[in-house]
């Protein structure tokens, strides 16, 4: 039962960071955190059946799945924000699917001095970093548990792309993740295999939701 609760505390870190978000909590692993893509892919189709503006994938597996990629091509048809872990692999390889989908943003974890933790999966497939070391958040039966993980940095990001979106309701996925890399930290020039292994850096999401000054360049390109 190593995953018991992972559900609740990834949903758990959505409402910390968009406490008026609606959450649509979806099923798709047992409490061994095994599952399968058909399941993961009709959940995906599910939200999409009722409006699910962002989905969180806080999983993966070691091997990319038909089912699983075209749900995805699908939520982001639709105009979904698809945010996905990066993975617990500590280093460039294995990688995992659906993080390496061109179609998702992948996160990668980072500690609480906003430096990669050293469990965290990178490579040039992830887009963000977001914090995944020592989080508590929502367990099962009402309590509350101090997790890590790339699961657990994902929803970070997620929460984040629900907050931009209820402020501009008529931007796209791009325009979403735009912004957050736009405003994202840079990680350390110095830190060891930090370039073009941990997308744009640390999401600051004070200054994703700031509004800029006239003439800014922070916002993002009108959708094409």
């Amino acid at each position: 039962d190593e995953a018991l609760g992972h559900g609740s505390h990834v949903a758990g870190i959505v409402v910390l960071v968009a406490p008026e978000a609606t959450i649509l909590a979806l099923r798709v692993l047992d409490n061994d955190g095994r599952g399968d893509a058909f399941q993961i892919a009709r959940a995906i189709d599910y939200a999409l059946a009722r409006r699910a503006n962002v989905i969180n994938l806080s999983l993966g597996m070691l091997s990319e799945d038909h089912l699983l990629r075209d749900a995805i091509a699908r939520a982001r048809g639709a105009g979904a924000v698809v945010i996905a872990s990066a993975g617990n692999w500590g280093a460039e390889s294995p990688q995992e699917f659906p993080a390496t989908s061109p179609l998702v943003s992948a996160v990668a974890a980072t500690n609480a001095n906003d430096l990669p933790t050293t469990f965290t999966s990178f490579g040039g497939f992830v887009a963000l970093c977001a914090p995944g070391e020592g989080i508590r958040s929502a367990y099962w039966n009402g309590h509350t548990a101090v997790w890590s993980g790339t699961s657990m940095s994902a929803p970070f990001v997620s929460g984040g792309a629900a907050l931009l979106l209820a402020a501009h309701p008529g931007w796209s996925s791009p325009q979403v993740i735009e912004r957050l890399a736009l405003t994202a930290t840079a990680l350390p020039d110095t830190l060891h295999e930090a370039g073009g292994h941990f997308g744009a850096g640390v999401i600051n999401l004070a200054a994703a939701l700031a509004p800029d000054p006239p003439g800014d360049a922070g916002e993002p390109d009108a959708p094409i």
